[in-house]
């Protein structure tokens, strides 16, 4: 029997050996056989002034680090091959055994670095080495890696404004957005990365509790900090903490001319917080004795104010200056239509025929400063319609740094608008003067589309809402609008979509919708499904809350 058996438990020992060293290697259990150290690794976090306001010397926090994860990587010949993770401190070994070399140690917090946090994020590494029979005691210290940003709003900000839209840039293609809707904000932790920041920029666009608009964009620069520690390099970086303080221009409530932004920084080793002067790339102010962007301009039949001028400084020189008339007067808007819609006219390089006249010489790209006055033809053209106008002046420099202020007029004299052009509306024409909402639109998939590109609303009393629907007439376009939001779709002052076309503003009497940009969307889909439209529902709301609905039908042809 035994003849039998030995050939059996042979290759009983042999497979059991092979399963062992099979286990061995799967797991990795083989030993090794290069010369071993030990390693007492330990993970602590220093906080920054911005997190601790402690007194004295920033130290080591108690911020736990048990769920922090670590890595071991080897870096030296011979132990490249050697890394050791583990998914938390808590469950890494007191002792950790490993081959004679030069290893790097990292640890953060949980999770991948956000462009945009909601609290600080730390990381580190620091270079270990093992020596044989020898226990390396080694302390990871994870600093901030995000920056703190902090907005505030003073009280007289609060008091003087009803709504606003602020954005807070740093050249990337990220912003930290700011409205009403939270007055006051929780702290963002904002990860610069490695795009060597040096400049932030603040862009905000407010309405006034009495309704007028106000625009500012202010930028500022690290190294502009009113303290330098010599050690501090130009760049934001992982650890600063900026502060920014919002008020307004102006004591009394609603009458308000500009918006106050002031920047603070503390360094991440710096127990104190030091200003950041602001720089204005644009600056909008009146000869010193006016103060008509106050107080309004009034003109009545016998007579018109002949000092308005407002002087323009853009240090990195004009790229644009927009000048727009908007009225409750809709005779003045129809006589002055070279001026009213969109942004207004470009005073820089403009061939309007009335420009020069208006206000004599123009504006050139690039200048640095300019006055704009507006003369006596332009005072005596507003001086033939009553009613109220709103003339604003748009200034952009190269930077691409806006700047808004509008001058409030008022006419006593002059023809006065009937009952009926108090009320808004809403009007899409073609060539031959049909009213397209009631014939609708239809044309053939790749063109060519319709000629009438616009759709014209006017609000007397001043534009307080906007809201699109749109229903598509095919899976396709359905699914696009989905993504992008068109149910009661509020258009004034919609940030979102400022790059497509420019939005209506708040209070504006006037506004041009561009429907047109939508044709080559809606022909990108093809055409509409059989038996189905394409469906645009507007409504728009003025300030006296009246309001006027209207529906236009698009239909895309297959082509033949």
């Amino acid at each position: 029997m035994k003849k039998y058996h030995l050939p059996l438990a042979a290759l009983l020992g042999f497979t059991l050996l092979t399963s062992c060293e099979m286990k061995d290697e799967l797991w990795g259990n083989d030993k090794d056989t290069r010369s071993q150290g030990q390693a007492e690794l330990s993970v602590a976090v220093k906080q920054p002034y911005s997190m601790t306001r402690a007194e004295g010397e920033t130290s080591i926090s108690n911020v736990s680090t048990d769920d922090y994860p670590v890595t071991i990587q080897g870096t030296s010949s011979g132990v490249l091959d050697v890394k050791k993770e583990y998914a938390k401190v808590s469950e890494m070994p007191a002792t950790i055994s490993l081959p004679v070399g030069t290893y790097n140690v990292s640890s953060h917090t949980p999770g991948e670095i956000e462009k945009k946090m909601t609290s600080p994020y730390y990381a580190g590494d620091k270079e270990m080495i093992i020596t044989k029979d020898v226990i390396s005691q080694t302390t990871v210290t994870c600093k901030m890696k995000n920056s703190r940003i902090q907005v505030n709003y003073g009280a007289d900000f609060l008091q003087n404004f009803s709504s606003w839209s602020m954005t807070i840039e740093d050249g990337s293609d990220n912003a930290m957005a700011y409205t009403q809707t939270d007055v006051n904000p929780t702290p963002v932790y904002w990860y610069f990365g490695d795009q060597a920041v040096t400049t932030i920029t603040v862009n905000i666009r407010a309405i006034t509790t009495a309704g007028n608009t106000v625009s500012e964009s202010r930028s500022f620069k690290k190294s502009d900090a009113s303290e330098n520690y010599g050690e501090e390099n130009e760049f934001f970086e992982g650890g600063d903490a900026v502060e920014i303080k919002m008020g307004a221009v102006g004591a009394s409530s609603g009458n308000v001319t500009g918006i106050t932004i002031n920047s603070y920084i503390t360094f991440q080793d710096k127990n104190e917080q030091v200003e950041i002067p602001v720089n204005v790339p644009v600056t909008i102010n009146e000869p010193e004795g006016n103060s008509y962007l106050t107080n309004g301009i009034s003109i009545d039949e016998n007579s018109y104010p002949t000092n308005v001028a407002l002087n323009i400084q853009a240090e990195a020189g004009l790229q644009h200056l927009y000048f727009k008339i908007g009225s409750s007067n809709s005779s003045l808007t129809s006589a002055a239509s070279a001026y009213t819609s969109g942004n207004g006219l470009d005073l820089i390089g403009a061939t309007e025929s009335t420009a020069t006249s208006y206000f004599g010489t123009l504006p050139t790209n690039g200048a640095t400063a300019y006055t704009l006055t507006l003369a006596a033809p332009l005072m005596q053209l507003l001086q033939q319609y009553a009613g109220t106008h709103t003339l604003t002046v748009k200034a952009i420099d190269a930077n691409s740094s806006p700047l808004s202020k509008t001058l409030n007029v008022t006419v006593t004299t002059g023809d006065t608008p009937g009952e009926d052009e108090n009320v808004p509306t809403v009007t899409y024409t073609d060539d031959a003067g049909n009213d397209l909402f009631k014939t609708g639109i239809a044309f053939t998939t790749e063109g060519p589309y319709p000629t009438a590109q616009t759709i014209y609303i006017k609000t007397p009393k001043g534009l307080k809402s906007m809201l699109v629907t749109i229903e598509a007439g095919n899976t396709g376009f359905a699914s696009a609008i989905n993504v992008i939001g068109f149910t009661n779709r509020e258009l004034v002052g919609d940030q979102d979509l400022s790059d497509i076309f420019t939005v209506p503003e708040a209070n504006s009497t006037s506004y041009d919708f561009p429907i047109g940009n939508f044709y080559n969307m809606m022909d990108a889909f093809g055409p509409t499904d059989s038996g189905k439209m394409h469906v645009f529902k507007i409504k728009v709301i003025d300030n006296d809350d009246q309001s006027v609905n209207v529906t236009l039908n698009v239909t895309i042809n297959p082509k033949a």
